[in-house]
């Protein structure tokens, strides 16, 4: 505070930033695409990619969080649980994409529909419903334990599907 004739003044506080280039393409720059446009999403991720971002079985015992986990009785939807802030709903799709060998459609019938929960009590969890059974059993089997921005997804069967 500062004392005026008179009166106290507050002083403003001074916030610096120093913003560094993230070395990512700014939209202009990604060849093919126009300013305003989506670029292509990324390929999805292979199955060696997510072997090799999961943690191991002896790490995921020592974690509290995954002493009781059970995966469920099989369902269509998945229920993953233990998702950093940062994951987006792009990411999840790079990886449980990654699990089947082609790309499923992006709408309709046979699309892998996400829901991710960014707000409130269910914040950090997110559903993944399959087309089928057996996809869903597929994608638990190769992206349960993966780490996603940090943490690593634990992934059971939703209640319904």
């Amino acid at each position: 505070l500062s004392q005026g004739p008179g009166r106290l003044k507050a002083r403003r506080p001074v916030i610096q930033v120093l913003i560094k280039s993230t070395g990512l393409p700014d939209a202009r720059e990604v060849a093919g695409t126009e300013v305003g446009t989506k670029p292509a999403p990324p390929p999805p991720a292979s199955l060696e990619q997510l072997d090799n971002l999961r943690a191991s079985p002896h790490l995921l015992a020592q974690d509290r969080k995954f002493k009781a986990y059970t995966r469920g009785d099989p369902s269509r939807i998945l229920y993953i649980k233990n998702l950093a802030r940062e994951v987006q709903e792009e990411d999840l799709r790079w990886v449980f994409e990654g699990v089947f060998p082609s790309r499923l459609p992006e709408e309709g019938e046979g699309a892998l529909t996400c829901r991710l929960m960014q707000e409130g009590r269910m914040k950090g969890n997110a559903f993944i419903t399959f087309p089928t059974l057996e996809m869903a059993e597929k994608a638990l089997e190769q992206a349960h334990g993966v780490i996603l921005k940090g943490r690593p997804m634990m992934i059971q069967f939703g209640n319904r599907g």
